[in-house]
């Protein structure tokens, strides 16, 4: 400041400013002209960066309604996967009862009563296995389910 002071004073007297002042002034302009450089950088880098982030908060937003929409339709197919199981169990239930409780009659030939226990037991066999397929394709889902929601929560905590 009081070298600028000093050369407004000389400039004002007329006379000519020292060698030792203009070269301060002209270190002290090119310094000023790096500052003015340096702070229209920051600038554009704070721009950037503000946009990154806002393109990142979208994208983290997409990400978060497609893993909604994923768990949406796993919990679906996992309560008609639960329905499917009950009505198989109750047919199963169904068939066992019908066999234990007499559904052959003692008057029937004795071929077509064993026939009708083969296929019984084939219905049964298939019924068991049906029901098995059904439950591992719901621990399957409900595996899938813990995993969307810990992906979630993962990414709800990192927004």
């Amino acid at each position: 400041r009081s070298l600028m002071a000093r050369l407004e004073v000389a400039q004002a007297s007329g006379s000519a400013p020292s060698p030792a002042v203009e070269q301060v002034v002209r270190r002290l302009q090119q310094e000023l002209e790096q500052a003015a450089g340096e702070r229209v950088a920051m600038a554009r880098r704070a721009d950037q960066l503000s946009k990154e982030l806002e393109k990142s908060k979208s994208n983290q937003e997409g990400t978060m309604q497609r893993l909604m929409a994923a768990n949406a339709r796993l919990l679906e197919e996992k309560e008609k996967l639960e329905r499917e199981i009950k009505q198989v169990s109750e047919l199963y239930d169904s068939t066992v009862r019908q066999l234990g409780v007499g559904g052959l009659t003692g008057s029937a030939l004795p071929s077509v009563q064993m026939h009708a226990n083969v296929h019984a037991q084939h219905q049964i066999s298939q019924l068991e296995q049906q029901l098995a397929a059904r439950q591992q394709s719901l621990t399957a889902l409900q595996q899938e389910q813990e995993n969307m929601k810990r992906r979630i929560r993962s990414l709800a905590t990192a927004a």
